[in-house]
């Protein structure tokens, strides 16, 4: 997502000191999803790290 806001900005100047005829990565605006951050539960406790393989 990151890469078509860089891309965007680059046409954008393009566009508007006349150096191209249009941005191209307008066209990609809304086609793009962000994918969803998922946060996972973290062992913080040295003596959990020890149990986890024996808790299969």
């Amino acid at each position: 997502m990151r890469l078509r806001a860089f891309a965007g900005r680059v046409f954008g100047y393009g566009f508007a000191t006349l150096r191209t005829e249009k941005n191209p990565a307008d066209i990609l605006r809304g086609a793009l999803t962000v994918p969803r951050v998922k946060h996972h539960a973290a062992i913080v406790q040295p003596k959990e790290v020890g149990e986890l393989p024996r808790r299969r």
